[in-house]
């Protein structure tokens, strides 16, 4: 918006070229400033009337006299229109998952917003949030990772929801939901011990056995 305040009375009609540098004049509008006040009038610039230019723009002034009835050139300036880029956020996946592990892996780039914080929630489906846990890690080179390990939480097979929130350090926070992920935990016994087979009857093919020291654990 140009502002143009403390205009005599004598002037009228007061008109606004306006202009960017980017090729010349090839983009210039003129625009009629509003009389908001006895002695301050208004215009405001779009910059889509020029092609959302970057770089340099002229504004130049001119009203039409009641004395003369000319049109006179009372003022110019400049504004700079600023090409800034916009960050992207972080990418956030699971990069390696096992039957009761999921790897998260948060990154960032040149393009994308510097990251400050990464924590990951996770808990099973049954029974709500009553094995709720949160995971925190540092963050190197743009780069987070930790482990979400299902004995970490309720240690059932089930599907767990994972929340990954990434902060920045613009002070923005986003959060990714990565939905749920299957664990499912083994039930196989693996049994260990001494055996000695006796008693070994060659007409029936038959023998006995005995297990000494046996013991079980369940995967």
């Amino acid at each position: 918006m140009v502002r143009l305040e403390q205009v005599p009375g004598s002037l009228s009609q007061i008109k606004v070229p306006v202009w960017s540098e980017d090729q010349g004049q090839y983009d210039l509008k003129w625009y009629s400033a509003r009389q908001v006040s006895s002695d301050v009038y208004e215009a405001h610039i779009y910059t889509a009337n020029h092609k959302n230019s970057y770089g340099k723009y002229q504004v130049h002034v001119y009203a039409q006299s009641f004395i003369t009835g000319k049109s006179l050139g009372i003022g110019n300036g400049s504004f700079i229109r600023e090409n800034i880029r916009a960050l992207s956020p972080a990418s956030v996946a699971i990069s390696h998952k096992t039957d009761t592990t999921a790897t998260i892996t948060v990154s960032g780039n040149s393009d994308s917003k510097v990251i400050s914080h990464v924590s990951v929630a996770s808990w099973s489906q049954t029974n709500g949030q009553d094995d709720l846990k949160w995971y925190k890690t540092a963050v190197v080179n743009q780069t987070a990772q930790l482990t979400v390990d299902m004995r970490d939480l309720s240690n059932t097979t089930d599907d767990y929801t994972i929340h990954v929130y990434t902060d920045y350090a613009d002070g923005s926070r986003m959060g990714t939901n990565l939905g749920q992920v299957h664990f499912t935990k083994s039930n196989q016994l693996t049994k260990t011990g001494n055996v000695k087979i006796t008693e070994v009857n060659k007409t029936t093919n038959s023998f006995q056995t005995i297990i000494t020291n046996a013991s079980s654990s369940e995967g």
